[in-house]
């Protein structure tokens, strides 16, 4: 979502996990690197057998976030990003 002043709010779901990191690419790019970024596991229906792992970002580009993960089995990041 585009605003008029220029704030661009985007969300979505990271690439699956590997080696403790996940991409992920936002499908229109930021000015800067200077945005927001906050990550949450996604769970799926059956998640009984499921826990929240922490995701904290690790390397931030206009273009894409690398997120890192305590867990080598942690689930895809569901994301918001909030930046100009």
């Amino acid at each position: 979502m585009d605003i008029s002043n220029g704030l661009l709010i985007q969300w979505g779901i990271s690439a699956t996990p590997s080696g403790r990191a996940a991409k992920v690419t936002f499908p229109i790019s930021f000015s800067n690197a200077s945005y927001i970024i906050v990550a949450t596991a996604s769970l799926g229906d059956n998640n009984t057998s499921d826990y929240i792992r922490g995701y904290l970002w690790q390397h931030k580009t206009s273009t894409y976030c690398l997120l890192r993960t305590t867990s080598e089995t942690a689930p895809t990041a569901e994301i918001i990003a909030i930046g100009h």
